[in-house]
């Protein structure tokens, strides 16, 4: 065995990763197999059998992310990095096992790449082998490895055999591109970008970060580089087959560049909405403070005025929601926004397993003693479940949701779906989803109300992110019933089943 970590990302293919990994195991000292997402074949089974290093990440719907990943875990410089529908053949494994890669004067090395089940006029190379300290690696999808330095072209091929072959003009758009296209904008704006790269000191190039700013103006460069550069292959071309399917390749990346631009064009507008409405976490230190739940109503901050432990109302409140949810005995509960955790202690009080979070140092940390080790501080969606290693039967979130702005609730309610089977949400109620006004006057005054939304909004909001409604109605016993007596239709009350759980 060589020195080589070999690296697998796989999407339950387990009719093709034995003949892949069967290849490789004379050669690599190291294999790591990643499933994109959720694995429901014999994929894990079948890489078991090979290597220890198998793993089940988040869905990326492509393998660059995790490649990236893979590259941080290698305990080799020197990386293979190969597709399931790929397999080296016996002449490409004996010319690696005569490398002495420590002492040749190369940083990669490349493979003629055969591909079956198509008419290939010229064999194409693929970079196959590269010392990862001479490499850039970028998680977007499509972005094949660079390499800088000296490279040797290996003896034998790389043989490809697809389950499918998409070369057609219309799968090739449509079946591959064009989903991929999607993928491809919104991890251009995810933050960070996922990169692997000691030369460049893990900088994007320029031309990424031009492009992902203006993504219109840039459009037509680089779909026209994409094309010129395609159709470049055509010379090679011996056969009119080939000849057909080189130029039908060339002008679906044509359009697909295009198509890029418009789903990038998307998701920066997104990112900067959502860069608008986001609150730091210095502003929201400074804004939900001691003021905010002490003398809110005087300064203008909210509608609190010395918020303190009442028993007679959190205890009966909680007692209800019990009954008519109802909740069983034994459920864990979680209060989101659970702000000094006062309904935490009143469900604890009725012998309910419940947690709380909050984003406000200051609620937190007044906490009763005998609850503060159950609430928690939270500062973004995604942090829940790394403070919370099970779920919950329940989540209750109170006068909530109108502090989130729309992009980051949607965020929210993902990562709750996945935490709990039902959810009891209170919203107060806007008059209409474009004035900003709620139906209850005193509820325009508090600044950080942002969501202010109607009852049918809120319904459809739920239900594009995998929550059912099962049960909504304008009032609830012993619950908000100071405003609900006096405005009708003012706040809205939801039961809600998770979709992904």
């Amino acid at each position: 065995m060589k020195p080589i970590t070999t690296i697998l990302v796989v999407n339950n293919e387990e009719k093709l990763i034995r003949r892949c990994l069967e290849s490789v195991k004379l050669i690599s000292s190291e294999i790591i197999v990643i499933h994109d997402g959720k694995c429901v074949d014999n994929s894990l089974k079948i890489a078991s059998e090979f290597t220890k290093k198998v793993f089940e990440r988040n869905k990326y719907y492509c393998l660059e992310p995790h490649l990236v990943d893979a590259l941080y875990m290698a305990n080799h410089d020197w990386i293979m990095r190969l597709d399931t529908d790929e397999y080296l053949s016996p002449e490409l494994i004996e010319h690696i096992l005569k490398l002495d890669l420590e002492n040749l004067p190369y940083t990669y090395f490349t493979a003629n790449w055969r591909e079956h089940m198509v008419e290939q006029s010229e064999y194409s190379r693929k970079v196959l082998l590269f010392n990862r300290n001479h490499s850039l690696n970028i998680g977007i999808p499509h972005r094949a490895v660079e390499v800088s330095g000296d490279g040797l072209l290996l003896d034998g091929y790389l043989e490809h055999t697809p389950v499918h072959a998409n070369f057609g003009f219309r799968d090739m758009l449509f079946k591959k591109l064009k989903p991929f296209a999607r993928v491809d904008a919104r991890m251009r704006y995810a933050k960070p970008i996922k990169i692997y790269s000691l030369e460049e000191h893990n900088k994007l190039p320029r031309k990424i970060t031009f492009r992902n700013k203006y993504p219109l103006l840039t459009a037509p460069f680089f779909a026209l580089r994409v094309y010129f550069n395609t159709l470049k292959e055509l010379a090679k071309s011996r056969n009119r087959h080939a000849f057909k399917r080189v130029f039908n390749v060339a002008h679906a990346h044509l359009i697909e560049q295009f198509i890029l631009s418009y789903y990038m064009y998307k998701e920066k507008k997104k990112t900067e909405e959502r860069k608008a409405t986001e609150i730091n976490e210095e502003e929201i230190d400074r804004h939900y403070d001691e003021e905010y739940f002490e003398r809110g109503l005087n300064s203008g901050k909210s509608l609190y005025m010395n918020y303190r432990w009442m028993p007679e109302l959190s205890i009966r409140m909680a007692y209800f929601m019990t009954k008519d949810l109802p909740i069983k005995e034994g459920s864990k509960i979680l209060d989101f926004g659970c702000a000094k955790g006062y309904l935490v202690r009143a469900f604890r009080f009725l012998n309910f397993e419940t947690y709380g979070i909050d984003l406000s140092n200051y609620a937190v940390s007044q906490a009763e003693r005998d609850v503060i080790k159950y609430c928690k501080l939270i500062k973004h969606p995604s942090d829940l479940r790394k403070i919370f290693d099970f779920k919950f039967d329940w989540v209750i979130s109170k006068d909530v949701f109108e502090h989130i702005p729309e992009n980051d609730l949607a965020e929210v309610l993902k990562q709750l779906s996945l935490m709990t089977q039902k959810m009891f949400v209170v919203v107060p109620l806007g008059k209409d989803d474009t004035s900003g006004k709620f139906i209850i006057p005193d509820y325009n005054n508090e600044i950080s109300h942002i969501t202010i939304k109607t009852d049918k909004w809120w319904k459809e909001f739920f239900k594009k992110n995998n929550f059912t409604v099962e049960k909504a109605s304008f009032k609830f016993r012993f619950c908000k019933e100071n405003w609900t007596s006096k405005y009708s239709k003012s706040n809205g009350f939801y039961v809600l089943k998770s979709r992904r759980r």
